[in-house]
């Protein structure tokens, strides 16, 4: 069964007005995609990538809140409305994307900003919608047979989730990644704090994001510094010696530990952290370290080995100049890690 050409037509009409607006620069709007109330029904929601998560146990794309500024676009088959728009019937893609920056401001205004990957994705939408002549489908009700006329978002042959935050599963909990949000009124130094004690209150599900932005200071050292405050916090650990045999398999709080890994090794980061560790470690000259001392040195030395100058390539590099930051290169503590406690309380990373 094929999709009605009036309904395919309207409907690539929608996602060409979302790329248009990517290219104007409002890359973080986002859309995913629901069947409607008939067999030949197709629901398009517009939204903040921010405001979008992606459940890979269930397979689904979904909004985390639907207060939020969200807008549907329910297309059937003889065609309406693009959002309930009477005077939108005829818009051209152009039009349509001017329509929805002054009818969407706010939405758009959560928007601008770089954001690649989402860009790429919603290309690779429209390519395979040219290709098969079928609809995505990113929203899948078991109760709801999937329409043949349809894709489905998230099998790798056809084109993968949205990137957006991932939900897993640990234990009976489920977690995703959010950005924490720096601002004036709040020291960068303990921007985290808060976040990783509610964590330990069983509070959230929320958990910091590594950020996209890796060639700020102040964003890379307020995820760094929520990692020393959470090891310390969270982890119990008081001394960069427990830290490393922590790291070589020493029991933890189960449940944390496994959450430390998934929050700061997210995408392969942990190591620029742990080299720091090692080589403020190994500078202190511990003295009774024994097979410690000298298994942490011979990492050290295979980890600058490997990326002594993978660090300043021109991947590497801003079209500004700057490196991206880490705890490791750039310096002694180029970070400034270790200032995100308050007075009292046990500073491991100095000890």
């Amino acid at each position: 069964m094929r999709v009605p050409e009036s309904l395919l037509r309207r409907s690539v009409r929608l996602l060409n007005a979302i790329n248009i607006l990517h290219r104007q620069g409002y890359e973080k709007l986002g859309c995913s995609f629901w069947g409607g109330i008939d067999c030949f029904s197709w629901v398009a929601v517009v939204t903040s990538t921010d405001n979008m998560m992606v459940d890979r146990e269930i397979g689904i794309t979904n909004l985390i809140n639907e207060r939020a500024d969200s807008f549907l676009h329910e297309a059937n088959r003889e065609g309406n409305d693009y959002f309930g728009w009477t005077d939108a019937r005829n818009a051209s893609a152009e039009q349509l994307a001017e329509l929805m920056k002054l009818r969407f401001s706010a939405l758009l205004d959560n928007c601008k900003g770089e954001h690649a990957e989402n860009v790429a994705w919603l290309l690779r939408v429209i390519h395979q919608i040219s290709i098969t002549g079928k609809l995505p489908y990113a929203v899948f009700d078991e109760t709801h047979a999937l329409p043949d006329w349809t894709f489905l978002i998230g099998d790798r042959e056809y084109v993968d989730y949205a990137p957006v935050c991932d939900v897993f599963r640990l234990g009976h909990q489920k977690y995703r990644f959010c950005a924490v949000n720096l601002n004036e009124h709040i020291d960068w130094h303990s921007a985290h704090r808060t976040i990783i004690d509610r964590i330990a209150l069983g509070q959230v599900s929320v958990l910091p994001q590594f950020p996209q932005n890796t060639y700020s200071v102040f964003e890379m050292g307020a995820y760094w510094e929520g990692a020393v405050y959470f090891i310390a916090k969270l982890l119990e650990l008081t001394s960069k010696e427990e830290f490393l045999r922590f790291l070589e398999g020493n029991k933890v709080r189960p449940v944390y530990g496994e959450l430390f890994y998934r929050i700061y090794d997210s995408n392969g980061q942990l190591d620029y952290f742990v080299a720091y560790v090692v080589k403020q470690y190994l500078k202190s000259k511990p003295e009774y370290a024994g097979d410690l001392k000298d298994r942490w040195e011979k990492w050290l030395t295979y980890f600058e080995a490997r990326n002594r100058y993978k660090h300043k390539s021109p991947q590497y590099m801003h079209k500004g100049g700057h490196y991206q930051k880490n705890p490791f290169y750039g310096g002694n503590n180029p970070l400034h890690l270790g200032l995100c406690f308050k007075h009292g309380e046990e500073k491991w990373i100095s000890n």
